[in-house]
């Protein structure tokens, strides 16, 4: 291992270092075991093999010799190499990294730590410690520890299952800024245990045997928890009392003694009863069987005895009274019932849960992110609980798992194919056909020739056809792509295309006619002069929603409290998008007539940290669900992008000139 990768190994392998040389120099020219090396820092034999061998290359020399009777230092080697040692490999941590090495050290020193000692360790002044101490005291409270002061010797109070949900944070937050989500090769790192790269695929294969469902983020939180596990029992550190899961199954009882055994092998670690009970406990926080039956028809509960079936399925038929969605299936009803028992332990612990950086379903599926932000805050009033913007993300990913189309089946682009049945090619145009227009468009008709195209149903969107047309009815006037008898790649390319196209057209169609009947000149608001509302202009974004509001409410098109749901929804997540704009709108589709408010300032405001340049506010009667969707991530999309809106508010000056420039980039 090269000086430059060791330079990018955080503090872990600064303080092991430390520890295991401290080790072998107490010891003198006696050599110390595998054994009592392992014991004393808490890893494996193996690791200490590992550890010797990067030391020995770290220093260019060997330092540390084996032998049967175990390993000895060099003192005379280690004083020569360490003076040549680059100043990188004795880099000074950051703050985070630093405060991270003073808990692990704290962590594993069971009698106390010696302030003085640690200072030295950590290279740092004796005031620099004593104010890490302080943020140490703050990030165990989270964890209902304490920190116990005697002296100059400091310790660690509180329970074993606490001290490990520690150990657990400190080694995902350290893998995961490396990589912006937690992998497992980084908690192998953290966790100084290779072995847990073998040990993920026969969890993958365990779980996948008995039918038990877990999204990579929940094996993450598995594994991490495995590796915390391991590496405090290496440590002497078991449960204090067998934490058995509230409600045990059979199934994820077999599941966690076929774990346990994996941990055996993988680890050389036998697991006490108490660690296997702790295993159920994890699976069933962290999986899902694919059978969802039993969980729809029995009670899904917690400690507090919530019945979450009853509570989702009536949620469920909010979203699809509000807007229209079906949700109403068992495996979804199952999925968000259980995810929302381990989203309240998580809100009592003081957790969320990680959705990986760069896939926000807010940016890229608005409207399911909404439904998403509809279920969140229906939990929250029922459960009384708070729930975080990660959270939120993930309801939303189990919403659009189980959301198979947004649109409905008229919107798609409808095509009528006509192919020989020659030789099955029929079959094999229209199997390569529909590949290429999944999503967007679909064969309704495949035909010989024309003359089976009857004028008394609705006619296609498109005709693609793989023989020379003769002649078409003028009813059924359409756009024609001729292609080969078995379609090649640009053949399909072309077809999908036009596909495109047309559903472009036919959205541009829609939503234009739409935007115009709903952005009335009344609602293009100038809130720079005086209002009827206020004396002053609005320069906040408090001001624009209660002056925006002020004026749908004045002209009929909503109650009092529409004002309540706007500032409801935005404390749920801000309607920023980025872009600079702002989609204010209540979650409850409750407006006498469906309405947007445009107001483009002459100033950008301040939006929960965005500068906006133009606030639409929506608002949509029970009347206009069917529109909705289409609708609101046709705006958004158009909206999302920084130019558009840039367009938009630079032709703010008149309400003409708004509606022209918005239907132009629709």
């Amino acid at each position: 291992m090269t000086a430059s990768m060791t330079a990018r190994r955080r503090d872990p392998w600064e303080t092991t270092r430390q520890r295991m040389l401290g080790a072998l120099v107490e010891a003198g020219s006696e050599p110390v075991g595998a054994e009592d090396l392992s014991r004393r820092l808490g890893v494996s034999t193996r690791s200490v093999r590992s550890y010797v061998s990067r030391l020995n290359t770290e220093h260019g020399r060997e330092v540390v010799s084996s032998s049967r009777d175990g390993y000895a230092i060099d003192l005379a080697a280690l004083a020569a190499a360490d003076d040549q040692r680059p100043a990188a490999s004795r880099r000074v941590l950051s703050p985070g990294e630093r405060l991270a090495s003073l808990l692990r050290s704290l962590l594993t020193a069971d009698v106390g730590a010696d302030v003085y000692e640690l200072a030295e360790e950590l290279r740092v002044s004796d005031s620099t410690l004593e104010a890490d101490l302080t943020k140490c005291r703050a990030l165990l409270s989270i964890h209902h520890l304490t920190l116990e002061r005697r002296g100059p010797s400091v310790r660690i109070c509180g329970t074993e299952s606490a001290k490990r949900r520690l150990v657990r944070q400190i080694m995902t937050d350290a893998a995961r800024s490396r990589t912006q989500f937690v992998s497992v090769r980084e908690l192998a790192i953290e966790s100084a245990e290779p072995s847990l790269l073998t040990f993920r695929e026969g969890l993958t294969r365990i779980l996948s045997e008995l039918g038990l469902l877990a999204t990579e983020t929940n094996q993450h939180a598995i594994l991490a928890h495995v590796a915390v596990m391991v590496g405090r029992l290496r440590q002497g550190h078991g449960l204090e009392t067998p934490d058995a899961a509230a409600h045990d199954d059979a199934l994820r009882r077999e599941a966690a003694l076929r774990i346990a055994a994996l941990v055996e092998s993988a680890f050389e670690l036998l697991l006490p009863a108490g660690e296997v009970d702790y295993l159920v406990g994890l699976l069933d926080e962290n999986t899902t069987p694919k059978d969802l039956s039993l969980l729809v028809t029995a009670r899904v509960t917690a400690d507090d005895d919530v019945d979450y079936v009853a509570l989702v399925r009536q949620i469920v038929g909010q979203v699809g009274e509000n807007y229209l969605i079906d949700l109403d299936n068992d495996r979804f009803i199952g999925f968000l019932s259980v995810h929302s028992r381990n989203l309240v332990r998580r809100a009592q612990r003081g957790q969320a849960a990680h959705i990986p950086i760069g896939q926000s379903i807010k940016d890229t599926h608005p409207l399911i992110y909404e439904v998403g932000i509809f279920i969140a805050r229906r939990l929250e009033l029922a459960l009384g609980i708070e729930i975080r913007a990660d959270e939120i993300g993930l309801i939303s990913f189990h919403v659009g798992a189980h959301f198979e189309s947004v649109y409905a089946r008229e919107q798609r682009v409808r095509i009528a194919l006509i192919s020989p049945t020659y030789l099955d090619l029929q079959d094999s145009a229209r199997a390569l056909l529909q590949s290429a227009i999944a999503g967007v468009g679909e064969i309704e008709l495949v035909a010989v020739d024309e003359a089976e195209l009857t004028t008394d149903l609705p006619g296609p969107d498109l005709l693609v056809s793989t023989v020379p047309l003769m002649g078409l009815p003028q009813t059924l006037d359409r756009p024609v792509v001729q292609l080969s008898a078995l379609p090649g790649a640009e053949d399909l390319e072309r077809v999908r295309g036009v596909v495109l196209e047309i559903a472009q057209t036919k959205r541009r169609a829609r939503v234009g006619s739409t935007l115009v009947n709903l952005i009335e000149p009344q609602f293009f608001l100038d809130l720079t002069a005086s209002t009827a509302a206020s004396a002053t202009s609005a320069t906040s974004r408090e001001d624009v929603l209660a002056q925006m509001s002020e004026a749908l409410m004045s002209a009929g098109v909503v109650d009092a409290d529409f004002h309540r749901g706007v500032l409801e929804r935005e404390a749920m997540a801000s309607t920023s998008l980025g872009s600079g704009v702002a989609i204010p709108h209540s979650m409850i589709m409750g407006a006498h007539a469906s309405s947007i408010a445009i107001h483009v300032p002459s100033e950008p405001i301040d939006w929960g940290g965005d500068p906006v340049s133009l606030v639409a506010m929506m608002a949509f009667s029970k009347d206009s669900r069917e529109e909705f969707g289409e609708l609101f991530e046709s705006v958004i999309r158009v909206l999302s992008k920084p130019r558009n809106v840039e367009l938009l508010a630079a032709h703010g000056g008149s309400y003409e000139e708004f509606i022209s420039t918005l239907l132009d980039i629709i």
